[in-house]
């Protein structure tokens, strides 16, 4: 019973890989935490009491094998439960911070950014109510029900989670690409203002083809990726279908990325 508590209880915590993945892409980061700097000092205070449960947990596990007693077992049972209690609420803290990064989050279909939201408020309800039998849960059997229902639940954590992370890195792209269509619009304005030569004339019309293009072209990736990947996904999102849509927002960043540096030069022209 003990190893199968052991198993199950230290599933691989999915918050992990959340925030411990590094990526240099901007679209593929972890939650940014400007906006919520209060539950990020209160994330990493439950970070580190987390992974101090989980050694207090393999020192009562590896007591328990080596003297097989019932104090020993006690200790066992009670640092699994010290470990789920941990588990809890480090996933609370971080539903409720990416609950924010997608409210706050520009450039997000707002039909889907209210259901992505409904998932993590539906996941956030479940983790609580999972927290209170964790702390009801007083012996083996207690504890191993509520980890084989943790386990049932997981994969529509991951989904609720993933799909958040997902919009959120769309609308990152699309309101870079937003504010380069308005800034080249702007552009546009004062240089019909001015008064310059023709072959300056013929240098400005090409960069604004070139770099409207550009733009052209991320809109359609995105509108692609949403469209048919993400809209069209009736899986449950999980780590490997964000990581791929992750893979294909790199082509659309990289060019967003690449008319902000045609309208640098352009207000140079």
């Amino acid at each position: 019973m003990l190893k199968k508590l052991h198993s199950v209880s230290l599933i691989t915590l999915i918050v992990f890989s959340f925030f411990m993945s590094g990526t240099s892409s901007v679209h593929a980061q972890a939650v940014s935490f400007e906006d919520n700097e209060e539950l990020q000092n209160l994330y990493r205070d439950e970070i580190g009491a987390y992974r101090d449960s989980e050694r207090t947990f393999e020192v009562s596990k590896e007591q328990y094998f080596k003297l097989t007693t019932l104090k020993a077992l006690e200790q066992a049972v009670s640092g699994t439960r010290n470990v789920l209690l941990a588990r809890s609420k480090v996933l609370i803290t971080y539903i409720e911070i990416l609950k924010n990064e997608l409210e706050l989050q520009h450039g997000v279909n707002l039909v889907q950014k209210d259901a992505a939201l409904e998932l993590l408020s539906t996941q956030l309800t479940y983790l609580k109510s999972h927290q209170d039998a964790v702390l009801l849960a007083n012996d083996r059997d207690a504890i191993a029900s509520v980890v084989a229902n943790f386990k049932e639940n997981q994969p529509n954590i991951e989904d609720a989670v993933y799909r958040a992370r997902t919009l959120i890195a769309i609308g990152k792209v699309q309101t870079v690409n937003d504010k380069a269509r308005a800034l080249l619009e702007d552009i546009k304005k004062e240089h019909a203002k001015e008064e310059v030569t023709s072959l300056v004339a013929s240098k400005r019309d090409r960069a604004y083809t070139e770099t409207t293009k550009h733009i052209d072209q991320t809109e359609a990736a995105v509108i692609k990726i949403i469209d048919q990947d993400y809209s069209r996904t009736t899986n449950q999102f999980n780590k490997s279908r964000f990581n791929q849509l992750s893979a294909e927002l790199s082509e659309p960043y990289i060019t967003a990325q690449k008319t902000l540096g045609f309208l640098d030069e352009l207000l140079k022209l």
